[in-house]
């Protein structure tokens, strides 16, 4: 007999043309997405748990951190590297920026964490390739994620959403 924890994880790319900021303080406010239009919707799955995230969380578990992945202290980060993921990463390899939780972020619902930032028409202005929750006290990051999704331009508001599933 062998017990296992699986996870699941995926990540949403909301990409709006954003010249005045409003989507990004309507998103920032903790405002529904089901409302807006995009002009593109990039979803994508699979990442790597990194030693050090998990280490943080064993720490946080019994008591020895107090650094909790919460509103103050969550952040995603997007950067500009391609190399793959591994779990002896400790952050983004590449240019990167990150950003803080929309209100109402992180939440839980049943197995499944929810984080989501956004990055307004003049952060993050880069290409987007690798993909990080990182907790803002501790410099810890949790995960990390290899993909390529664009590059966004000055005038867009793009809005990262992680969800990570334990079962």
């Amino acid at each position: 007999m062998r017990e296992t924890i699986t996870h699941d994880s995926k990540f949403i790319i909301y990409k709006f043309v954003d010249n005045d900021n409003s989507i990004a303080e309507y998103s920032r406010n903790g405002g529904e997405l089901k409302s807006l239009h995009p002009y593109a919707i990039e979803t994508f799955e699979k990442n790597v748990f990194l030693n050090t995230g998990m280490n943080e969380i064993w720490d946080i578990l019994i008591g020895d951190s107090s650094d909790v992945f919460d509103s103050v202290n969550s952040r995603v980060g997007v950067g500009t590297d391609t190399t793959e993921a591994s779990a002896t990463d400790t952050d983004l390899i590449g240019t990167s920026v990150y950003e803080t939780m929309d209100i109402g972020y992180p939440y839980v619902s049943g197995n499944t964490i929810y984080f989501r930032g956004t990055y307004d028409r003049d952060t993050g202005n880069q290409a987007w390739n690798e993909f990080v929750v990182k907790n803002n006290a501790s410099g810890v990051c949790f995960n990390r994620k290899v993909e390529s999704k664009g590059t966004k331009l000055e005038g867009e508001s793009w809005i990262l959403e992680i969800q990570i599933t334990l079962s």
